[in-house]
């Protein structure tokens, strides 16, 4: 769940998304709006940047959830990353994109540099279309995170099916 600066996070909102997901193996996360783990059954959170009080977060929550993190062009706190117990990395952005505007574009060797470095699961996201998809076909990552491609497409469940097909 994406803390969208023009979309408030309802309580309904959050509600409905777990209830969408309730019976599958896909896990829900809030991006950075960590305090909502303590009201709501959600999986994990995403930081945009590397919180100064995890521990205090860790003690807040009192229980095990999904920690990622978004990652740039410097990779020089992954070793902090890991000792911090985080799940996946992200890199954001790989491409032009109208929602990953404060992300600088990351360059391709720095996933690669990455992917050496740690076996942490790597995500992309960012600009990611079906048509330069095969532009990442060469990189060594887990998985991508689509948000403008889907929301913002005038028939979602197509813009979906072009994703799965490129990926698959």
């Amino acid at each position: 769940i994406w803390n969208n600066p023009n979309a408030k996070i309802t309580s309904h909102l959050i509600e409905s998304i777990l209830a969408l997901f309730k019976d599958t193996k896909i896990p829900v996360l809030i991006n950075n709006e960590w305090a909502y783990l303590k009201e709501f059954d959600l999986d994990g959170v995403h930081f945009d940047t590397l919180p100064t009080d995890l521990k205090q977060i860790n003690k807040e929550l009192n229980r095990k959830f999904i920690k990622g993190i978004t990652l740039t062009n410097d990779l020089g706190g992954l070793s902090e990353i890991e000792a911090m117990g985080f799940d996946y990395l992200s890199f954001c952005s790989v491409f032009p994109s109208s929602t990953s505007n404060s992300c600088d574009l990351v360059d391709f060797r720095t996933i690669q540099d990455c992917k050496e470095q740690t076996d942490l699961p790597i995500f992309l996201s960012g600009g990611i279309t079906p048509e330069n998809l095969n532009q990442l076909r060469h990189l060594h990552y887990d998985g991508v995170a689509i948000v403008s491609g889907i929301m913002k497409a005038s028939d979602p469940e197509k813009a979906i099916e072009n994703y799965s097909n490129e990926l698959n």
